[in-house]
């Protein structure tokens, strides 16, 4: 099956973009804009990074990204993989403070949407009932032509107004400090530990990867990630975990092995720490 991009750009009679991606991988890097971002994730696992937050997203994943956070979906290792028939799909909405308008949005009837759109630069992702009916909108939007269309987004942003089962991306201290030599060589750190996370990674190691110094390196990613490198090695390896333990598929000390842990107390410890419940309290919350 040969896979294309189908995009839909944003023309000079269109007030949003709207494209669908169909690929064999998610293939953005660590990037911002200064465009507003309504995603669903429609076929594709892997880890969200968005500001100083990181998570497993897998399909049914719908986020508002406001402008200037910088984020990636950066999908499991199985789908780089030669001969792999995984793919990544999404529909995502762009659009800028031309669409809805300043004094539309100035309205008091809109003042919850304005609230909303204020709130999405830490980003915002929808869970429960409200996701499932955003899934319906979005992928509803392929049908509807001129009008119509802008009449479905604004449900779109009206139901996100209301809700109140979301839980933001980033934390509310998170502020923007990056350029785009920064999102480049963030990049490549992000990419090399989702590739050996499995496997210790020394400082020496990463550090020549970002092209510093490990002291310089140290300073810089605690700066712009506001967290140290060994704490998001270990959050990267725990939501790895978390995904093995929905799969049930391998005994909480494979789950822990095939994260990178080669001490089973350290894995407990860990988890703990990041997801405040025991690996087998995760499980079973999950399933039941």
């Amino acid at each position: 099956m040969k896979l294309v991009i189908e995009k839909v750009k944003h023309q000079v009679d269109t007030s949003f973009a709207v494209e669908h991606n169909y690929i064999s991988h998610f293939v953005s890097p660590w990037h911002f804009h200064p465009e507003t971002e309504i995603i669903l994730i429609v076929q594709g696992s892997g880890t969200l990074f968005a500001g100083d937050y990181m998570k497993p997203f897998a399909p049914g994943a719908i986020a508002l990204i406001g402008p200037n956070l910088p984020h990636v979906w950066m999908n499991d290792k199985e789908y780089f993989k030669p001969k792999s028939k995984l793919i990544a799909e999404s529909i995502v909405i762009k659009f800028s403070d031309i669409f809805p308008g300043k004094e539309f949005i100035s309205l008091p009837e809109s003042i919850r949407i304005k609230k909303l759109l204020e709130q999405s630069s830490r980003g915002i992702i929808f869970l429960n009932k409200t996701r499932k009916i955003l899934e319906e909108k979005i992928l509803d939007l392929s049908n509807q032509k001129d009008f119509d269309r802008i009449i479905l987004v604004m449900s779109i942003l009206n139901l996100m107004s209301k809700s109140n089962e979301f839980i933001f991306l980033s934390s509310k201290g998170y502020n923007n400090v990056f350029n785009d030599s920064d999102c480049e060589r963030i990049d490549k750190v992000y990419k090399f530990v989702m590739d050996n996370y499995t496997r210790d990674i020394s400082l020496d190691e990463i550090s020549s990867i970002a092209n510093m110094s490990p002291t310089a390196f140290c300073r810089y990613f605690k700066a712009r990630t506001l967290k140290t490198f060994s704490e998001f090695v270990n959050e990267v390896r725990i939501g790895y975990a978390c995904k093995l333990l929905i799969e049930k598929k391998y005994s909480i000390s494979e789950v822990s092995y095939r994260c990178g842990y080669n001490y089973l107390s350290n894995f407990f410890k860990q988890f703990r720490v990041i997801m405040k419940m025991t690996p087998l309290e995760y499980q079973n919350k999950y399933w039941n």
